[in-house]
């Protein structure tokens, strides 16, 4: 029998063991902790406010250098497949305070959400690497393009970079009613240029709210601070004010900021604070620019203009055809921009961390689509165009479609279509988002006048697999993945539309994009069907009609795709590696690969080209040139007068006269004998020698030759010299063809052709 004694030792050292267990259980996830966040605590709190916005530093491919500075280094990088920018910084070689600032920039810019702010889209918080990852804007800082001699920074652009960049800061300035946002640290080098010419600003280190009180802390860089900062004076966001000023300067002038005082900055910020020194302003620059700067970096804060008006003076200012034809005298290089026509641009006002908004905010315009559930409208959102989808949702559906909502405004990708706010309206509900020039994508697939050349479909393609693999990267399913949500922009770049794509607004019926196991079961949804869907895609890009060539999902074609009887024709010429492709993506479940997979084929195929077109004996017809022209032997030297000055030629020479251009010109007797043939029976007349293979092209296609990508409509010839057998290739539009070439066997029969004015006025 067991003492009492012995029963309580044991209870004694069973409670010391628990103890120790526990104790080592809780020193050892401490030090877990205090391993992954570095021990601070400012990262550890912000661990538990991100995790939406969480991205693995496995899944970040890191390319190269883009940028280097004090607090940290910024590297061109892949996520999930698509490119982006990648802010690094090194717990172990930074100092706290850096860190601090680290913490401060996600928390303000993970709520920003503008057309004109560099987009957040997520960040890494694994110790030692703490990552700010946005998207990438392709033609970098606005800096290095101002510097940049060969940089077609036309005047029209840089009146337009300068309005997006007064948005961008009008949109911080009144971020939230009660505290505003400032940047700070405001200059050429944090704005970015994307490859559409827009500005977009970047770099919030610096940034911070600011009350009803003033701020105190010396921040940003010498050249575009404003004198209050240098003199360590209270002061507000009017000091962002000051520097735009500064940055409208590098606009006009393209140069540095004072460089040509050739004084030291220590003396210099003196000079600016205490002297009211400022770059000098050209005399030639527009009035109302002019005015703008000097108002901009005015001394006294209180004089400065806000944002909201600096908008209005740079609307003005693009309105203005003087101003939009003036040139700054000092540009190196003027070229005319490729996109002449302006693009509209999105800006909203939010309430700090929310996006719901009165409806009475929405000024509602033409209707540009309707929908089975829904209208579409192009619409105004302080004064900017937005797009706006109107729905009709009962109101014990209205929270579960906000909450589904929430989830839609967390997400960020440079391919998906901005969200930007909501209005509930007793029973409507408007989707607000950016809004873009094109319309759906299948609109445009099913319209044969639009012709989608071989790279743009790829990257149509590229883009959407982009988009697809970041959704399922963040285990985001779309309720209905198909073309008609995915809009084209004016560059045919894709943006989906996924705010819109929602369970409590879609109807439950299904679409000619579902997967055959999804039509068997609605609640099948995964990436594997909307790989299907891709396939489908590929397959309307190649065809250009609607899937199955059907207008909607009967049950007719329900049952056929379900049993997989119905077929899916594939053109002819296209490139097998594509043909690959659509077959497995619009093959069993377990063989179509992911979204990352198939972007990685896409890029190959982008790489190599479009497929050979084969011309010769079995698929082309043989054409002869049909240019006749008169010609005189000449016995002695002689000249011909031409617009541009006198033609000479020696003695032996050949005088043509082509009819069709009315126009004579000299040939020497070589090159005569070798380009024309005389026409039999009739005098003076000859045809130029030359016969080619010629394919008449039956869809739109693409040509890679030695010299590029050439591209062709339905309708128009490619081309080869048929007496090289493997020449190169080349385009001739349908209606220049048929002027230069006729059939070989019909080419004999020439017929006389009147004599040209120019022989009975010539002067030799």
């Amino acid at each position: 029998m067991v003492s009492a004694g012995a029963i309580a030792f044991f209870v004694v050292g069973l409670i010391i063991a628990l103890t120790g267990i526990l104790a080592y259980v809780y020193l050892a996830c401490c030090s877990g902790e205090k391993a992954d966040t570095g021990g601070n605590e400012q990262v550890k709190e912000m661990k538990t406010k991100t995790m939406e916005y969480r991205i693995k530093y496995s899944d970040l491919k890191f390319g190269s250098l883009l940028g280097k500075g004090n607090q940290g280094e910024v590297y061109r990088a892949k996520f999930r497949q698509t490119s982006v920018a990648v802010k690094k910084i090194d717990c172990r070689t930074v100092e706290p305070d850096i860190i601090d600032e680290f913490v401060q920039e996600v928390n303000i810019w993970h709520r920003l959400r503008n057309q004109f702010i560099t987009k957040f889209m997520g960040v890494c918080l694994e110790y030692p690497h703490l990552c700010i990852v946005t998207e990438l804007v392709h033609r970098g800082s606005l800096f290095g393009l101002l510097h940049n001699d060969e940089c077609a920074l036309t005047w029209p652009r840089r009146l337009r970079i300068a309005s997006d960049l007064s948005r961008g800061m009008n949109y911080l300035h009144n971020f939230d009613a009660k505290d505003r946002i400032i940047h700070r640290d405001l200059k050429s080098l944090n704005v970015l240029v994307t490859q559409e010419w827009r500005a977009k600003v970047a770099d919030f280190g610096m940034t911070r709210f600011q009350d009803n009180k003033n701020v105190m802390t010396t921040c940003g860089t010498p050249l575009w601070m404003a004198p209050e900062i240098i003199r360590r004076k209270e002061y507000n966001y009017k000091v962002d004010v000051y520097s735009y000023g500064v940055v409208l300067w590098e606009l006009y002038t393209r140069k540095i900021p004072y460089k040509s005082l050739g004084i030291p900055a220590k003396y210099l910020v003196k000079k600016v604070a205490m002297e009211g020194i400022r770059p000098k302003i050209p005399h030639h620059c527009p009035q109302l620019y002019k005015e703008l700067m000097a108002q901009c970096w005015t001394t006294n804060a209180k004089e400065r203009p806000n944002f909201g008006e600096i908008v209005r003076v740079c609307e003005m200012m693009l309105k203005d055809p003087n101003v939009i034809a003036h040139h700054p005298v000092n540009d190196v290089v003027v070229a005319k921009a490729k996109d002449q026509e302006e693009q509209k641009s999105i800006v909203a006002n939010f309430e700090v961390g929310r996006w719901k908004i009165e409806r009475k905010d929405v000024i509602l315009r033409d209707v540009t689509d309707t929908l089975q559930n829904a209208k579409v409208y192009n619409g105004f959102l302080n004064s900017e165009e937005v797009k706006v989808t109107e729905f009709t949702v009962e109101s014990k559906e209205q929270k579960k479609l906000h909450a589904e909502l929430d989830e839609v405004s967390n997400l960020r990708h440079t391919r998906l279509l901005l969200f930007l706010a909501v209005y509930f309206d007793k029973n409507k509900v408007g989707v607000i988002t950016e809004r873009v020039k094109r319309t759906s994508l299948h609109s445009h697939l099913l319209d044969k006048q639009v012709v989608l050349e071989w790279d743009t479909m790829l990257q149509i393609l590229i883009d959407i697999c982009q988009a697809m693999a970041y959704l399922h990267g963040q285990s985001y399913q779309m309720y209905r993945f198909d073309p008609t949500n995915m809009y084209l922009t004016e560059h045919w770049r894709i943006k989906i539309d996924i705010s819109t794509c929602l369970e409590t607004t879609e109807e439950k019926k299904a679409t000619l994009w579902d997967a055959p196991e999804t039509l068997r079961d609605a609640s099948i949804k995964s990436e594997s069907t909307d790989v299907y869907a891709l396939g489908l895609i590929i397959w309307q890009l190649l065809t250009r009609k609607s899937p199955y060539e059907e207008t909607v999902m009967d049950d007719k074609v329900k049952e056929l795709v379900t049993s997989r009887k119905i077929p899916v024709e594939i053109p002819e010429n296209v490139d097998p590696a594509l043909v690959d492709l659509l077959e497995s993506c619009l093959g069993p479940p377990e063989g179509r690969g992911t979204f990352e997979q198939i972007l990685a084929k896409l890029e190959k195929i982008k790489r190599i080209g479009p497929p050979p077109i084969i011309v010769d004996e079995k698929t082309a017809q043989l054409y002869v040139k049909t240019a006749t022209v008169y010609a005189f032997k000449t016995a002695d030297a002689c000249q011909v007068e031409k617009e541009w000055g006198r033609q000479s030629g020696k003695e032996g020479c050949w005088i043509i006269c082509n009819p069709q251009e009315d126009d004579l010109y000299l040939v020497d007797e070589t090159t005569f004998g070798r380009n024309y043939k005389k026409i039999r029976n009739q005098e003076h007349q000859f045809r130029k020698v030359g016969a080619v293979w010629a394919r008449q092209m039956d869809k739109p296609f693409a040509l890679k030759t030695d010299s590029g990508v050439q591209y062709g409509i339905t309708g128009d010839f490619v081309v080869r010299d048929a007496k090289v057998k493997k020449g190169d290739l080349w385009v001739v539009d349908k209606t220049t063809f048929h002027k230069i070439y006729r059939l070989a066997d019909a080419a004999m029969g020439d017929t006389l052709i009147p004599m040209p004015r120019s022989l009975h006025n010539t002067t030799l």
